[in-house]
């Protein structure tokens, strides 16, 4: 685990008293995570000489290592339920099962605290931490495979995708469309049309329109397609663009008002 080489006097306190030790002298300016500091147990209040290093790799004051509900917890919160008994004492190793993959580990108390995960679960890990980088928040645990779709919420448009960790690895990323950015540009246009903004048989102008939303050319021309299809506008080719139908301001008045927006 990488530690910082000091922090606050403030942070630090907090840090100490977060893991069971209140500091017998004021911290003040900056303390280096590597000093033992002179401390209390707020459980047992014993004597305890402790570093904030030692605190963020998990050790805890000598008594709860004796506790068998310190350390079955601790085994739970690890990912590790118990196959029998603990045998009392940190350094001595203790049947149990991940429960994530059922597979058998013969530990020490110490080990867990030290940091020491089933492989299954740092692949885990690692695979949600490249999902959030690539911009998905997994809304499940981890399918186990690599080129299984991931039911994940993408973190900048909100919309709900299913990419696999591979696919994610190769490059692919939320494109935002259609469920996004389309309705809004379908709106402003079927705005526009009403208010004259577009007129009758004017070119629609898709290149100011990709500007304005942040997306490309065809993107817009994608989302407008709902629009050719229902008459609102219309494209004869040739290189002449799309264009306001000349029927459009009677369809937008006769039509339901979410017809030209959703």
């Amino acid at each position: 685990m990488s530690n910082t080489v000091q922090t606050t006097a403030r942070e630090a306190a907090a840090e100490f008293l977060d893991a069971g030790f209140k500091p017998v002298i004021t911290l003040s300016g900056l303390v280096p995570c590597q000093l033992r500091v002179e401390a209390q147990c707020t459980t047992c209040e014993g004597p305890r000489r402790i570093s904030l290093n030692a605190v963020r790799n998990g050790v805890v004051c000598a008594h709860h290592v004796g506790s068998t509900q310190y350390a079955e917890r601790t085994a739970r919160e690890a990912g590790f339920a118990p196959c029998g008994p603990y045998p009392g004492r940190a350094s001595r190793t203790w049947w149990m099962a991940c429960t994530e993959c059922g597979t058998n580990y013969n530990l020490s108390l110490s080990r867990l605290t030290g940091g020491w995960r089933c492989p299954c679960l740092v692949q885990k890990e690692a695979a949600v931490k490249e999902m959030r980088a690539a911009g998905f928040e997994p809304e499940t645990d981890y399918p186990g495979k690599a080129r299984v779709g991931w039911p994940s919420t993408c973190t900048e448009c909100g919309q709900r995708r299913s990419p696999s960790l591979a696919s994610v690895r190769a490059g692919k990323r939320c494109l935002h469309e259609p469920s996004s950015t389309a309705p809004r540009i379908r709106h402003a246009v079927t705005g526009r049309i009403a208010d004259g903004t577009y007129a009758v048989g004017s070119r629609i102008p898709v290149l100011d329109l990709a500007d304005e939303f942040g997306v490309s050319r065809s993107t817009v021309l994608s989302a407008l397609a709902p629009h050719t299809k229902y008459g609102l506008l219309h494209s004869r080719g040739g290189g002449d663009g799309t264009r306001v139908h000349p029927q459009a301001l009677s369809r937008l008045k006769s039509a339901a008002p979410t017809t030209y927006t959703t």
